[in-house]
């Protein structure tokens, strides 16, 4: 086992790297330089690339976007200067200082501009090798490519062993995992078994090299699913048909320049498709919540939680409808025809945020042809169009949405009612996390020109047939080789599969927050058993979604005043 290091960081994605960097940052303000080597610290990582994980990887393929904009990540901070043993640590640059640096970018307030995600990575990669490398010098890091796949616990050491058959011991774990493997669906084990046959494909990972594989291959394609990991498989399989598209003089949106060799057919269980963010800030600035009574609406909501006055979803969601009709109200065109009294767009904001297929003249209608729905919202992100007021509830959510992350701090709230909200927060995410206009223009520009079918969008039946998968819809139908299933899964610890986590499942050092989601954590992402924290044992990331260190964005992996929380614990009585 060799000596007991003092701690193990296990997956270093984003999270991981602002953990790492946090710990000694702490650590160069606290512990003399003759102490210091008593604190070394050990990484677990199998990515090549430290810092990125698997959705900012610096070698995935330059078609896929990131869905916030340069503009929004003005908070991601660069990490400040500090000495460790004598040894300067210079500062590193903030994201939007390195993006203009380095890549020559400038925020317009006309239109924004979203990175490519491997550009973001690019910046994390160069980000975390400058504090890795010095480390690794000064003998206090080590970084060690082994995926650990069991997890104990004696006499106050943790012992971590991974796939080669090492073991290793620590005075506390951090873990910071992201994707996790889970169990297979039945009916993705249908489609696993029907793929078998000659000639046919399945992948419910589409962003492996068995789906590249796919996209290269294959000329009639399936999609489950109608979210951003949709967007990025329809760009990586018109990536291989030289796709190209070409603004048009009159209007907003695209002509379709590349070949014809593919048909994409996309699908889901509801149909309701991603919604584009505005174009610029000049309109988003339509939205912006404070000046109708956001900082007011936060601090009643906080004092009506503090004195037990929040016993429902509704006791969250009404306020917040508040700003909403607030923001409304002062558009000089209404997109409905007759006038909504503020009681009665307060309840159908509610309505709505619980059932997305609520029918109002203020709401866009899906049941519209999903493409005319998509040409209207592109419209409305140009402000074109009057805003909806859907499209409203959707870009104020968006706004509001870090202050509403407060409502997952530790013993706040009943879990049942964190779920709750939790369940109404993904299904805004259709807006809130929409992408930008231009995903959506290309994907109008593929329709048109009879690349990308959208004619089975919601709820078709699928066959199995010899020569591949049926899909059927209101009289027509298309059998195509290859199925992708899109559709990520949530952090749902009943199903996760990965070995560490069951070894915590099976030796009761961990349990689940609420039925449907992540890994119960304290408020210093400690793992805890009821009431009772596992001391040394932290968790942070998409796996404790429930929590306040679950959220999955990149700027909460830059939380540092929730990270230094987490560093603090581990280094308490240190």
């Amino acid at each position: 086992m060799g000596e007991t290091k003092f701690l193990a960081i296990v997956g270093c994605g984003a999270r991981g790297l602002h953990a790492l960097e946090r710990f000694f940052i702490t650590l160069s303000d606290r512990v003399s330089s003759q102490l210091v080597g008593n604190y070394k610290v050990i990484v677990f990582e199998t990515r090549e690339n430290l810092g990125t994980g698997l959705a900012w990887d610096p070698d995935q393929t330059s078609v896929n976007w990131s869905n916030i904009s340069d503009r929004a990540l003005e908070p991601f901070e660069g990490r400040p200067a500090f000495n460790l043993k004598d040894v300067h640590f210079p500062s590193f640059p903030s994201y939007l200082e390195w993006l203009e640096e380095v890549m020559g970018v400038t925020i317009n307030e006309e239109k924004d501009t979203f990175s490519k995600r491997k550009v973001t990575g690019a910046y994390l990669v160069q980000r975390v090798l400058s504090i890795v490398e010095p480390l690794q010098s000064l003998g206090l890091l080590e970084v060690k490519r082994e995926r650990v796949i069991k997890l104990t616990h004696q006499e106050n050491v943790f012992t971590l062993d991974t796939e080669q058959g090492d073991g290793y011991d620590f005075k506390k774990v951090l873990l910071a995992l992201g994707h996790l493997k889970t169990t297979i669906s039945k009916e993705n084990q249908r489609f696993i078994e029907h793929a078998k046959k000659d000639a046919l494909h399945f992948s419910n990972d589409p962003y492996s090299h068995e789906a590249a594989a796919i996209y290269a291959s294959s000329k009639k394609i399936l999609i489950k699913g109608l979210g951003l990991a949709m967007i990025d498989v329809v760009r990586m399989i018109t990536e291989n048909d030289n796709a190209g598209f070409e603004k048009n003089d009159h209007n907003i949106f695209l002509n379709y320049t590349g070949n014809k060799n593919v048909q994409i057919v996309p699908y889901s269980l509801d149909g309701l498709a991603m919604v584009p963010k505005p174009v610029g800030k000049h309109i988003d600035d339509n939205f912006d919540p404070i000046k109708a009574g956001k900082a007011e609406m936060l601090d009643q909501l906080k004092t009506d939680i503090k004195n037990g006055e929040v016993q429902d979803v509704d006791d969250i969601l009404y306020p917040i409808a508040g700003v909403v009709m607030n923001v409304y109200n002062r558009f000089d065109q209404p997109y409905g025809s007759s006038s909504l009294s503020d009681a009665e767009g307060k309840d159908l904001i509610v309505t709505w945020l619980k059932d997305q297929t609520t029918k109002n003249e203020h709401i866009i209608d899906t049941n519209m042809f999903i493409v005319d729905y998509m040409k209207l919202t592109c419209q409305m992100s140009h402000g074109n169009t009057p805003f909806s007021l859907d499209y409203t509830i959707g870009q104020v959510w968006r706004e509001l949405q870090i202050d509403m992350y407060y409502l997952y701090t530790y013993q706040l709230l009943p879990p049942a009612l964190v779920a709750r909200f939790i369940e109404i927060n993904e299904m805004a995410k259709r807006y809130s996390f929409g992408p930008p206009v231009e995903s959506i223009l290309q994907l109008i520009a593929l329709h048109d020109a009879s690349v990308l079918n959208l004619d089975f969008v919601n709820q078709p039946e699928i066959e199995l047939v010899d020569d591949g998968f049926k899909i059927l819809k209101n009289d027509k139908e298309i059998v195509c080789d290859a199925l992708i299933d899109s559709v990520l899964d949530k952090p749902n610890l009943s199903n996760i599969t990965d070995p560490l986590i069951e070894s915590l499942v099976s030796k009761s050092m961990t349990q689940q927050f609420e039925e449907n989601l992540g890994i119960a954590v304290s408020h210093s992402a400690n793992h805890l058993l009821g009431s009772v924290t596992i001391e040394g044992l932290h968790h942070v990331g998409r796996n404790t979604k429930g929590s306040e260190h679950g959220v999955d964005a990149l700027l909460e992996c830059f939380d540092t005043q929730k990270m230094q929380v987490v560093i603090d614990e581990i280094l308490l009585n240190s």
